[in-house]
Protein backbone atom coordinates (compact mmCIF):
# COMPACT_ATOMS: atom_id res chain seq x y z
CA UNK A 1 0.00 0.00 0.00
CA UNK A 2 2.80 2.39 0.89
CA UNK A 3 4.42 1.97 -2.53
CA UNK A 4 1.04 2.42 -4.24
CA UNK A 5 0.39 5.66 -2.41
CA UNK A 6 3.95 6.86 -3.03
CA UNK A 7 3.40 6.25 -6.76
CA UNK A 8 0.14 8.20 -6.64
CA UNK A 9 1.84 11.06 -4.84
CA UNK A 10 4.87 11.15 -7.14
CA UNK A 11 3.28 10.32 -10.50
CA UNK A 12 -0.20 11.83 -10.36
CA UNK A 13 -1.35 15.42 -10.14
CA UNK A 14 -2.76 16.94 -7.00
CA UNK A 15 -6.04 17.26 -8.92
CA UNK A 16 -6.11 13.50 -9.63
CA UNK A 17 -5.18 12.64 -6.05
CA UNK A 18 -7.97 14.86 -4.76
CA UNK A 19 -10.40 13.04 -7.08
CA UNK A 20 -9.03 9.72 -5.78
CA UNK A 21 -9.55 10.90 -2.19
CA UNK A 22 -13.13 11.93 -2.98
CA UNK A 23 -13.79 8.61 -4.72
CA UNK A 24 -12.34 6.77 -1.75
CA UNK A 25 -14.49 8.72 0.71
CA UNK A 26 -17.65 8.25 -1.36
CA UNK A 27 -16.94 4.53 -1.48
CA UNK A 28 -16.26 4.49 2.29
CA UNK A 29 -19.63 6.17 2.91
CA UNK A 30 -21.39 3.49 0.86
CA UNK A 31 -19.48 0.72 2.65
CA UNK A 32 -20.23 2.29 6.04
CA UNK A 33 -23.95 2.36 5.31
CA UNK A 34 -23.83 -1.26 4.16
CA UNK A 35 -21.82 -2.48 7.17
CA UNK A 36 -24.17 -0.81 9.64
CA UNK A 37 -27.28 -2.05 7.83
CA UNK A 38 -25.94 -5.64 7.62
CA UNK A 39 -24.15 -5.56 11.01
CA UNK A 40 -26.05 -8.51 12.49
CA UNK A 41 -25.05 -10.84 9.67
CA UNK A 42 -21.48 -9.56 9.36
CA UNK A 43 -20.59 -9.06 13.03
CA UNK A 44 -23.17 -10.94 15.12
CA UNK A 45 -21.52 -12.98 17.88
CA UNK A 46 -18.07 -11.96 16.64
CA UNK A 47 -15.12 -10.64 18.61
CA UNK A 48 -16.29 -7.41 20.24
CA UNK A 49 -13.04 -5.50 19.80
CA UNK A 50 -12.75 -6.32 16.08
CA UNK A 51 -16.41 -5.51 15.35
CA UNK A 52 -16.13 -2.31 17.40
CA UNK A 53 -13.02 -1.17 15.54
CA UNK A 54 -14.45 -1.79 12.07
CA UNK A 55 -17.92 -0.39 12.75
CA UNK A 56 -16.57 2.63 14.62
CA UNK A 57 -14.20 3.40 11.77
CA UNK A 58 -17.10 3.46 9.32
CA UNK A 59 -19.31 5.49 11.66
CA UNK A 60 -16.46 8.01 11.58
CA UNK A 61 -16.36 7.81 7.77
CA UNK A 62 -20.06 8.66 7.67
CA UNK A 63 -19.53 11.64 9.99
CA UNK A 64 -17.16 13.37 7.54
CA UNK A 65 -18.90 12.11 4.42
CA UNK A 66 -18.89 15.31 2.38
CA UNK A 67 -15.53 16.94 3.24
CA UNK A 68 -13.52 15.58 0.27
CA UNK A 69 -16.52 16.06 -2.03
CA UNK A 70 -16.86 19.72 -1.07
CA UNK A 71 -13.13 20.42 -1.51
CA UNK A 72 -13.03 18.70 -4.91
CA UNK A 73 -16.21 20.47 -6.03
CA UNK A 74 -14.82 23.84 -4.90
CA UNK A 75 -11.47 23.40 -6.65
CA UNK A 76 -12.40 21.28 -9.67
CA UNK A 77 -16.13 21.04 -10.29
CA UNK A 78 -15.97 18.20 -12.80
CA UNK A 79 -18.34 15.25 -12.91
CA UNK A 80 -15.91 13.33 -15.12
CA UNK A 81 -13.01 13.89 -12.71
CA UNK A 82 -15.15 12.81 -9.76
CA UNK A 83 -16.20 9.59 -11.54
CA UNK A 84 -12.60 8.91 -12.60
CA UNK A 85 -11.55 9.21 -8.96
CA UNK A 86 -14.38 6.91 -7.86
CA UNK A 87 -13.56 4.20 -10.40
CA UNK A 88 -9.82 4.37 -9.74
CA UNK A 89 -10.20 4.38 -5.94
CA UNK A 90 -12.75 1.55 -6.02
CA UNK A 91 -10.57 -0.63 -8.24
CA UNK A 92 -7.45 0.15 -6.24
CA UNK A 93 -8.93 -0.53 -2.81
CA UNK A 94 -10.84 -3.64 -3.85
CA UNK A 95 -7.70 -4.97 -5.54
CA UNK A 96 -5.71 -4.46 -2.34
CA UNK A 97 -8.52 -6.04 -0.31
CA UNK A 98 -8.51 -9.14 -2.51
CA UNK A 99 -4.74 -9.46 -2.10
CA UNK A 100 -5.17 -9.11 1.66
CA UNK A 101 -7.87 -11.79 1.87
CA UNK A 102 -5.77 -14.09 -0.29
CA UNK A 103 -2.75 -13.63 2.00
CA UNK A 104 -4.82 -14.19 5.15
CA UNK A 105 -6.51 -17.33 3.81
CA UNK A 106 -3.18 -18.65 2.61
CA UNK A 107 -1.55 -17.97 5.99
CA UNK A 108 -4.38 -19.77 7.78
CA UNK A 109 -4.16 -22.72 5.39
CA UNK A 110 -7.67 -22.06 4.07
CA UNK A 111 -6.88 -20.92 0.52
CA UNK A 112 -6.87 -24.47 -0.86
CA UNK A 113 -10.15 -25.41 0.87
CA UNK A 114 -13.09 -25.34 -1.52
CA UNK A 115 -15.40 -24.69 1.46
CA UNK A 116 -13.55 -21.55 2.50
CA UNK A 117 -13.47 -20.31 -1.09
CA UNK A 118 -17.20 -21.01 -1.48
CA UNK A 119 -17.91 -19.21 1.81
CA UNK A 120 -15.80 -16.26 0.65
CA UNK A 121 -17.54 -16.22 -2.72
CA UNK A 122 -20.97 -16.14 -1.05
CA UNK A 123 -19.83 -13.33 1.25
CA UNK A 124 -18.45 -11.33 -1.68
CA UNK A 125 -21.75 -11.83 -3.52
CA UNK A 126 -23.70 -10.57 -0.52
CA UNK A 127 -21.39 -7.58 -0.06
CA UNK A 128 -21.52 -6.65 -3.73
CA UNK A 129 -25.30 -7.01 -3.80
CA UNK A 130 -25.57 -4.66 -0.83
CA UNK A 131 -22.95 -2.14 -1.95
CA UNK A 132 -23.76 -1.90 -5.68
CA UNK A 133 -26.95 0.20 -5.36
CA UNK A 134 -25.09 2.63 -3.10
CA UNK A 135 -22.12 2.78 -5.47
CA UNK A 136 -24.43 3.44 -8.42
CA UNK A 137 -26.11 6.24 -6.44
CA UNK A 138 -22.76 8.05 -6.45
CA UNK A 139 -22.85 8.08 -10.26
CA UNK A 140 -26.01 10.18 -10.34
CA UNK A 141 -25.19 13.71 -11.53
CA UNK A 142 -26.05 16.09 -8.73
CA UNK A 143 -25.46 13.44 -6.07
CA UNK A 144 -23.98 14.96 -2.91
CA UNK A 145 -22.97 12.93 0.15
CA UNK A 146 -25.02 15.20 2.43
CA UNK A 147 -28.11 13.71 0.74
CA UNK A 148 -27.33 10.40 2.46
CA UNK A 149 -29.16 10.18 5.77
CA UNK A 150 -26.89 9.06 8.59
CA UNK A 151 -27.86 5.60 9.84
CA UNK A 152 -29.61 6.02 13.20
CA UNK A 153 -27.68 3.18 14.81
CA UNK A 154 -24.35 4.81 13.93
CA UNK A 155 -25.53 8.22 15.12
CA UNK A 156 -26.60 6.70 18.46
CA UNK A 157 -23.22 5.02 18.82
CA UNK A 158 -21.40 8.29 18.09
CA UNK A 159 -23.56 10.09 20.68
CA UNK A 160 -22.96 7.35 23.26
CA UNK A 161 -19.24 7.48 22.54
CA UNK A 162 -19.20 11.20 23.35
CA UNK A 163 -20.48 10.35 26.83
CA UNK A 164 -18.50 7.12 27.36
CA UNK A 165 -15.40 6.97 25.12
CA UNK A 166 -14.10 3.86 26.91
CA UNK A 167 -17.17 1.98 25.71
CA UNK A 168 -16.08 2.16 22.07
CA UNK A 169 -14.50 -1.30 22.22
CA UNK A 170 -17.41 -2.83 24.17
CA UNK A 171 -19.89 -3.36 21.38
CA UNK A 172 -22.10 -6.25 22.41
CA UNK A 173 -22.12 -8.34 19.24
CA UNK A 174 -24.90 -10.54 20.61
CA UNK A 175 -27.26 -7.53 20.67
CA UNK A 176 -26.59 -5.83 17.34
CA UNK A 177 -30.33 -5.69 16.53
CA UNK A 178 -30.91 -3.53 19.61
CA UNK A 179 -31.25 0.23 19.41
CA UNK A 180 -28.31 0.76 21.72
CA UNK A 181 -24.98 -0.18 20.16
CA UNK A 182 -23.22 -0.42 23.52
CA UNK A 183 -22.96 -3.43 25.76
CA UNK A 184 -25.31 -3.43 28.71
Amino acid sequence: MASDYNRLQNNRSLRFNLAYAEGFESMALAIGEMLIEDRVYLFGDSDSSVASLILWHFVEEIEHKNVAFDVLHHLHSSYFLRMLGLVYATGHIFGLTIKGYHALLKEDGLWTSWRSRWTLLKLIGRLLGNILPRWLRIWRPGCHPCQVVDPQWGARWAAAFEKHPEAMARLDTTKLKADSPLAG
